[in-house]
């Protein structure tokens, strides 16, 4: 939005410096921008003296500008100016441009340095080191998708090496390279090293004086070392749920062994240095064993047992080479899954023909490329289910993501379900690539590029939650016919790679068989009875039965105990079959993801007692049972972290159907809650329990089942509008009549202060991020 002050500033420069050699004039258009900015800095070596004009604040610019000193009443009017210029772009208001460093500016400049952390600092001017801050695009106040704590850390890093090198940092609470880089730069300061030395590069040095002085664990307090703070601030910067302090408390340890464990390290819940590398350095540490690899050569039974007995069990191959004359042959051979599998290791698949730039990403290549990877995968015999992890090579800003990379992987996801989704989608690329395809497009697993710790897309990224493999190191392995190079993978475990090849059965199959032994033990326990709808009683027979295990106190008080004599009787029939008494999960044919059957079950049995006459955006306790009850564990998850969350509907667009993060209301949580509804719509239309499954599951006449989940969800209870959603979900939240449920399902959380008359347009903004996640949904399946 145009801001008619910085149009003054704009005019005033061109004003100022039109005719000095080497001067660009900047548009006058009151948007502050990379133009602008560069135009405050030509204008600053102006008034230095300086006649080789440039946008980039070198060393020149610098070393003049430190000669110069403090700006401040004593300066020469247009230096104060200038600083004056930079305020307003920064958003302060010094209330004049006139050159005059009068109170005004002063308080200005007093504010704009208190947000810097350096509020102990400011005595009136001024000094170099905060004006080249000023002169950049960086903001110092929150910004939305922030957080106080990373502020925090940034206002800390401000300060305490102020005397340093190291450039400010922003203080908007986002990470960003230069928050990751200026941790490396302070750990190094704490070396010893020197400014020149302390260059924020991860190399053998640091890695060497890490491992010796760094390692801080429980009961370590920060005395004389800052050690403890920054191992909390690298933490916080991978988003992690810490205190920003100096001491090693029990309950940082315990959030260090989650760590730990999510990034499959040793969870001794220390700061060591494995640690230290993985919060800092993409790669993490190097020498890490890995357990899974991939590489361009062929695996021969010779290079089989060389992995093997280098203690490696996955093995990443493509599964074609590039579309181009005389290719690289990478692909995975005729017979080489057999020996793969037959060896004892596993095999992931990955599908790069290009990728290494922006001109490889449109929706039309991914629906091209999506189809060919299905076909060799098909050829190889690889079986339903398996993740085949699309290669996004370079290093993809997030515009490009958003204009380019999406789409293409929007055009996979559409030709693998036009093949009949019998592959799951998988992303491999940077941290931030594959973050951001996880969440909008629902890739399964995502294999991260980590060994490119130089991409902006590495830097300052937290690991993805979906994340399965990373790459480590290149190294060689084996010798004679059994020498490989092989890049070393960490590896999660969440995708364990496929152990047979084999293409036949669905990936519902096992579920299937289950429901109907099921199905058929409750239509023959009700048989006879001379019950109305029969097929209704024996649907709530088998959705109680599936209940059963993780019933909570609130669905029991809600639908009735799920226990009963059926019971017995499922129990027995399922034995008969020879088939397990319980079966924690199915997965979904479309996202692949493991739902939570008794959550799936809890939702369908809650909507077939929906109130006759309910309108379309009204809420009722059934609903708490489902997705309202998932929506209002969201919200208190929220409010426990809102002081460092508060944009609340961008946190819940975030966290609303995730796939790479468990919550409240996950991807595969979110799936249960509107899959359960849409059988139980069937079922009350007239089909039977398993009828209605294998036609959501699978599609049938005019239905095009679980692929198009949330359109159907919509249309069968909102009426297909968003505005309806917002309303019940915001029912959900408010509607006095179902406190009790709230505080049930949510037990601890300060309901009367969530529900404050000041905070209820948080609540408005959460229904309409909740409404908006659906809609999204919902237009991504046509």
């Amino acid at each position: 939005m145009a801001d008619a002050r910085v149009r003054a500033v704009q005019a005033w420069l061109n004003a100022t410096y039109t005719g000095v050699a080497g001067w660009n004039p900047v548009a006058v258009d009151g948007s502050v921008g990379p133009a602008t900015v560069g135009a405050l800095v030509r204008a600053l070596q102006v008034e230095l003296g300086i006649t080789a004009l440039s946008d980039a604040f070198g060393p020149t610019t610098t070393a003049r500008l430190a000669a110069h000193g403090d700006v401040g009443a004593s300066s020469a009017p247009r230096l104060v100016a200038l600083v004056q210029a930079g305020l307003i772009c920064k958003g302060y208001d010094p209330a004049a441009l006139d050159g005059v460093w009068g109170g005004s500016t002063g308080e200005a400049a007093r504010r704009m340095t208190t947000d810097l952390g350096l509020a102990s600092r400011f005595t009136g001017g001024m000094p170099p080191k905060v004006v080249k801050s000023l002169l950049t695009l960086d903001r110092y106040e929150f910004r939305a998708g922030g957080t106080s704590a990373v502020r925090a850390v940034q206002q800390w890093v401000n300060d305490t090496w102020f005397a340093r090198a190291l450039d400010l940092l922003p203080c908007d609470g986002r990470v960003t390279r230069a928050v990751a880089r200026a941790l490396v730069v302070a750990a190094q300061y704490e070396f010893g090293l020197s400014d020149a030395d302390a260059t924020g590069t991860f190399g053998p040095t640091t890695r060497a004086r890490l491992a010796e002085q760094a390692v801080v664990r429980r009961g370590d307090v920060d005395t004389g070392t800052r050690w403890v703070r920054l191992f909390t601030a690298a933490m916080l910067v991978n988003r992690r749920p810490v205190a920003f302090a100096g001491e090693f408390t029990a309950a940082l340890a315990d959030e260090v062994a989650t760590f730990q464990a999510f990034s499959a390290l040793p969870a001794t819940g220390d700061g060591d240095y494995p640690t230290w590398a993985q919060l800092l350095v993409s790669t993490g540490d190097v020498n890490r064993p890995g357990t899974a690899v991939d590489c361009i050569t062929e695996i021969t039974p010779a290079r089989a047992a060389t992995l093997l007995a280098a203690g490696y069990r996955t093995v990443g191959r493509y599964l074609t080479n590039a579309d181009v004359p005389n290719a690289l042959d990478k692909r995975l051979q005729p017979g080489e899954g057999a020996t793969i599998v037959g060896s004892g290791l596993t095999l992931f698949p990955i599908y790069q023909e290009n990728g290494a730039s922006l001109s490889s990403f449109t929706e039309a290549i991914g629906r091209t490329q999506g189809a060919r990877a299905h076909a060799a995968a098909w050829d190889q015999g690889l079986p339903p289910g398996t993740t085949i992890y699309f290669a996004v090579d370079y290093d993809a800003v997030p515009a490009e993501v958003r204009s380019a990379v999406l789409p293409y992987f929007r055009g996979v996801a559409a030709a693998l379900r036009d093949a009949g989704r019998v592959y799951a989608v998988g992303v491999y690329g940077s941290r931030e690539v594959c973050t951001t395809v996880t969440r909008e497009v629902l890739a399964r697993h995502a294999f991260v590029a980590g060994m490119s710790t130089g991409w902006s897309g590495n830097a300052g990224v937290p690991m993805p939650g979906s994340w399965a493999f990373t790459q480590v190191q290149t190294i060689t392995v084996g010798t004679g016919d059994g020498v490989i190079q092989i890049d070393k993978n960490a590896a999660s475990g969440r995708d364990p790679g496929v152990s047979r090849l084999s293409t036949a059965g669905a990936v519902t199959d096992p579920v299937l068989a289950y429901l109907t032994v099921l199905h058929d033990a409750a239509v023959a326990h009700v048989a006879g009875g001379g019950l109305g709808r029969a097929h209704e009683v024996a649907a709530r027979l088998v959705l109680r039965y599936l209940r059963l295990p993780d019933e909570t106190a609130f669905v029991r008080g809600w639908l009735g105990p799920a226990d009963g004599p059926f019971t017995a009787v499922a129990d027995a029939a399922l034995r008969a079959a020879g088939l397990p008494g319980r079966v924690p999960t199915l997965t979904d044919p479309v996202t692949f993801d493991d739902v939570p059957l008794a959550t799936w079950a809890a939702a369908a049995e809650s909507a077939l007692d929906r109130p006759p006459g309910l309108r379309r955006g009204q809420a009722h306790a059934g609903d708490l049972v489902g997705w309202g009850g998932g929506l209002v564990a969201l919200v208190a998850a929220w409010w426990r972290v809102a002081e460092e969350n508060p944009d609340a509907d961008r946190w819940t667009a975030e966290h609303v159907g995730r796939v790479d993060v468990p919550g409240p209301l996950d991807n595969r949580t979110l799936v249960a809650h509107v899959d359960g509804p849409l059988v139980a719509a069937r079922v009350r239309a007239g089909a039977d329990l398993l009828t209605a499954v294998r036609a959501h599951w699978t599609g049938g006449p005019g239905t095009a089942g679980a692929e198009r989940r949330y359109g159907d969800l919509l249309a069968e209870r909102f009426r297909s509008r968003t505005e309806t959603v917002e309303g019940a979900a915001l029912s959900v939240l408010t509607d006095r009549a179902l406190a009790p449920a709230r505080a049930a399902l949510a037990p601890g959380t300060p309901w009367d202060d969530v529900l404050h008359p000041d905070r209820r347009s948080r609540l408005a903004a959460v229904a309409r991020a909740f409404a908006d996640v659906l809609a999204l949904r919902a237009e991504a399946e046509r």
